[in-house]
């Protein structure tokens, strides 16, 4: 006999009537009586109890909790209900009051004429005209008259480079290099943040906002400005948005004649986790609490959140990488660019020779070295690279004052004879790992990790200690990886091969990239922290090399030819939809997942007035290591 067994309002009520027919002598049961009206209302609240205890007995299961219940489930393991974030991306701003004109006729060097299609938008003689807006040939040009005739202007100074010209019916934001702009000699006009924007509604889709979140500006004499970091006060998928959605500023509009425009899509936008993922999560976390399961890698990684940048860990793809015994986990945050953040150590070249036995060098630029004094100096590996042939390591205390900008100054020991370094040799700043290596010693640790998965640079200096604080250094051999030493780019830790263990008295230094950001939180959490052990107990087994990567982004463009019946919706509303079925469903496909064209096609018949679609693409496989991200969605 089973625990629970629920019992409708007609159970209840026979076995009432039933039990007060065979105990009193009350005879009429008919409806409409008053025993029956008693027994109908003593069933129907009797009914409700049985639910409200089946409801009861089902939240004890996680598969029967829902809602705030579940919520209450996922607290007892340390699992909270993701909330819906907004999307982010990149917009545009013009100018259209600028006076401009496309180039009507190709420039070469040497050119004192620009044909253009309307002069009337410019003045009349004496000034400034920008060609090329937005490419490595940009140029501004004087201009001392203009003729209406052959709608030219006359320059006072030749043209330096070619520029192509543009036919009438082109757009301007893709095409501003072949636009004459004049240049006013006006200051820039910003773009502060915090200035609003919104999309405009079509069919289905609401309306977008969104705000700018730095400040920016647009150049003097240029028609478009660079890109402009935004979010979206919009929350949740619905504010993921295809390229030139984002169209309208919607309030404190920066300089007049302002417009915006997204020419990338904005996406990274998540709707409130629903109860089936969320019931995952959880079940994921239960069979991971032995740690170090794959499942415990993927549950504790998409519950992390680097509170630096907002970022969370949205999809994880755990790829076990047998050939070279390391578990990778490539992760994103939902965006469609999502790059790791990097730290490197700064590095620049010199601006002229450094001599032998000299005790200062100079640098196109210092910025970046740490400064430093006599009793707290630093490090630095001179040709990094080894270009010149030579490598050498060497201290220094101090960097350049007012007087002598951009100049490391006393290094210590002076660059020995025959060591004179040519102008433009890299110089970096280096970390000492180690003064003085005691003799066959294979292990050292990094200061700072996790590495990225650029070259690391490893030095061992021929100098000595000498009982001095800071070793005596000089000429410097670079190490080879997996030849002379392996390393554990996760926690910084170098393990020496056994041939291979620096001499006795040998200092050892480095140069090399660790994440930051996203990536670092993640690699924490995996590892764990000594220094804040119970926020980061870690969940990798000992003895096992995981490392989390950002997943590649992989642009997938496609081309569909689109079916419309008109009488029921346009092409245009039509198309747009269907573009915003495709980009929700491939901006949201797990890490390594596979483009299925069938469910793009099955979404967008959905569509009002879709007749037909047909993807001109097959289906696109993705690599382990890769996730798809809309990129060109064309229509025929």
């Amino acid at each position: 006999m089973p625990l629970f067994k629920s019992r409708t309002v007609e159970e209840i009520l026979n076995d009432a009537i039933n039990y007060v027919h065979y105990n009193t002598n009350l005879t009429d049961f008919n409806v409409g009586s008053v025993i029956r009206t008693i027994l109908e209302a003593m069933a129907l609240e009797d009914s409700d109890q049985y639910s409200q205890m089946e409801i009861i007995l089902k939240s004890f299961f996680l598969e029967g909790a829902s809602g705030s219940v579940l919520d209450d489930r996922a607290a007892q393991f340390d699992v909270s209900r993701k909330s819906a974030i907004p999307s982010s991306g990149n917009v545009l701003f013009m100018d259209t009051e600028l006076r401009r004109s496309f180039l009507v006729q190709e420039t070469s060097s040497g050119d004192l004429e620009v044909f253009v299609q309307d002069v009337g938008v410019f003045p009349t003689s004496n000034f400034t005209v920008r060609l090329g807006e937005g490419t490595a040939s940009v140029e501004d040009v004087t201009v001392s008259s203009v003729s209406t005739e052959s709608n030219s202007l006359t320059l006072s100074t030749p043209i330096v480079h070619t520029h192509k010209s543009a036919s009438v019916a082109v757009d301007e934001i893709d095409n501003r290099s072949n636009l004459v702009c004049l240049v006013t000699g006006e200051a820039d006009r910003i773009i502060p943040a915090g200035i609003t924007m919104r999309s405009k509604p079509t069919g289905s889709i609401g309306v977008v906002e969104a705000v700018t979140t730095t400040t920016s500006s647009l150049l003097n004499g240029n028609f478009v400005s660079s890109s402009v970091p935004i979010i979206t006060t919009t929350l949740g998928r619905q504010s993921n948005l295809p390229e030139r959605a984002l169209n309208e500023i919607s309030g404190g509009i920066p300089f007049n004649g302002a417009t915006v425009v997204n020419l990338d899509i904005i996406s990274g936008g998540r709707n409130v986790e629903s109860d089936q993922d969320l019931r995952k999560r959880i079940s994921d976390k239960i069979a991971g609490l032995a740690a170090g399961t794959v499942r415990a890698l993927k549950s504790e990684l998409l519950d992390v959140t680097n509170a630096a940048t907002s970022q969370s860990v949205q999809r994880v793809k755990i790829f076990e990488d047998f050939d070279n015994n390391v578990v990778n986990a490539y992760i994103t945050d939902g965006s469609s660019d999502f790059i790791a953040n990097t730290s490197n150590f700064a590095s620049d070249t010199l601006s002229e020779d450094l001599k032998e036995q000299s005790s200062q060098l100079k640098l196109k630029s210092s910025t970046g070295f740490d400064s430093a004094t006599k009793s707290s100096r630093k490090y630095i590996i001179i040709d990094l690279t080894g270009t010149s042939g030579k490598i050498y390591a060497t201290t220094y205390s101090a960097i350049g004052s007012d007087e002598a900008q951009n100049s490391i100054n006393d290094l210590l020991p002076v660059t020995p004879e025959n060591h004179t370094f040519e102008k433009d040799v890299a110089v970096h700043q280096a970390e000492i790992i180690s003064k003085s290596t005691e003799k066959a010693r294979k292990y050292y640790f990094l200061d700072k990790f996790p590495l990225s998965e650029d070259a690391v640079y490893l030095y061992t200096s021929a100098g000595q200690a000498g009982g001095d604080t800071y070793p005596v250094l000089g000429v410097s051999t670079l190490l080879v990886e997996n030849t002379d030493y392996i390393i554990n780019r996760a926690l910084g830790q170098i393990e020496f091969l056994e041939d291979k263990v620096p001499d006795e008295g040998s200092a050892l230094l480095a140069v090399y990239e660790v994440f930051t950001g996203l990536v670092k939180s993640a690699q924490t959490t995996i590892d764990g922290s000594l220094e804040q052990f119970d926020l980061f107990p870690g969940v990798r087994s000992a003895g096992v090399q995981v490392r989390v990567l950002a997943a590649k982004t992989r642009e997938i463009n496609l081309t569909i030819e689109l079916t419309v019946d008109t009488e029921i919706t346009n092409s245009e509303t039509a198309s747009f939809l269907v573009s915003q079925f495709a980009t929700s469903y491939i901006n949201t496909l797990d890490v390594g997942s596979a483009v299925i064209m069938a469910e793009i096609i099955d979404r967008a018949m959905g569509v009002n007035g879709v007749t037909n679609i047909k993807i001109i693409q097959g289906d696109i496989p993705i690599a382990h290591d890769e996730v798809a991200a809309t990129g060109t969605i064309t229509f025929i």
